[in-house]
């Protein structure tokens, strides 16, 4: 494996932690993760589980990623976490539901999705404008979140016109 390091802008808590990881270029060879499918306020979301024991990794993608977004990177983080990663609803294998897609929406799946895997604290991750999300799930639930980890960060979260583009 080839490590790069990155660091990243130490603040401070609660909103963030100062966080700095490795990253690995993960080859073809790594573990593929499971997707299953979990039902939070009555809708039916994907999630991917890459494995591993200990604290969670929950990576939260943007826009409307799904959450293979993560594959390349996921894996390297099993031998000391349990990765997982929650596709928004309406993107990927997500169904479509009523009641909208705004960030309070995906917040309330975000935590449901937590609850139900008895999850009470978790290092959440983003890509991009997921950065909006874990951010203010982190300011709304501080207790729930023990580190933010931030990646190519875009910090908004829905793009005017993107819930009409979603299907």
């Amino acid at each position: 494996m080839r490590w790069k390091k990155l660091a990243f802008h130490h603040l401070d808590r609660p909103l963030f932690l100062g966080v700095s990881i490795a990253l690995a270029t993960v080859s073809a060879s790594s573990a593929s993760p499971v997707s299953k499918t979990i039902r939070v306020e009555a809708v039916r979301l994907e999630y991917l589980e890459w494995g591993g024991k200990g604290d969670a990794l929950v990576f939260v993608p943007g826009e409307c990623e799904t959450s293979h977004v993560f594959s390349d990177i996921a894996p390297a983080f099993s031998d000391r976490y349990r990765v997982l990663s929650l596709t928004p609803r309406g993107c990927g294998a997500s169904v479509k539901a009523g009641g909208g897609y705004d960030l309070d929406m995906q917040l309330r799946d975000l935590r449901g999705f937590l609850d139900a895997l008895d999850i009470d604290c978790a290092i959440l991750a983003d890509h991009s404008s997921g950065a909006g999300k874990i951010t203010r799930f982190a300011r709304m639930y501080p207790s729930r979140v023990d580190r933010l980890v931030l990646f190519d960060t875009v910090y908004s979260f829905i793009a005017p016109g993107l819930e009409a583009h979603m299907d």
